[in-house]
């Protein structure tokens, strides 16, 4: 009996380990038809690509001369990026709108002053 216990003594310790691991919570993607209160449009505004590790996404820092806006860069999460500019630290040109996150969309910023906002584009070039 005693051999038993010591054979499945790690098949139970990896089934529990890989039981707390599904419970994560999954991140949530944005849902790309949903309507949305616009905060700003976007013309020819500058950014740069990064990788949102919490969603799991390509995203762009926007560089922002924004009125009223104490911040120097704004996130703005899309619904895809296209493949060609899903490169960390690629600069890109962006024509499109910010948006505001929804209650129910469980969306936010990860740190104090960060600000995040689905990403509608339009047009996305390189500079």
């Amino acid at each position: 009996m005693k051999k038993l216990s010591l054979f499945a003594m790690p098949i139970v310790l990896i089934m529990v380990l890989f039981s707390f691991n599904s419970c994560k919570k999954k991140a949530t993607l944005p849902n790309c038809s949903a309507k949305r209160q616009v905060f700003r449009n976007l013309v020819n505004h500058q950014g740069t690509v990064f990788y949102y590790r919490q969603y799991n996404k390509f995203a762009v820092s926007i560089d922002t001369l924004i009125k009223d806006n104490i911040d120097t860069h704004i996130n703005g999460l899309p619904c895809e990026l296209p493949k060609e500019f899903q490169i960390e630290g690629k600069r890109v040109v962006l024509n499109g709108k910010l948006e505001k996150f929804n209650d129910g969309e469980n969306f936010f910023e990860t740190l104090g002053g960060e600000q995040l906002y689905f990403l509608k584009i339009d047009k996305i070039t390189t500079p």
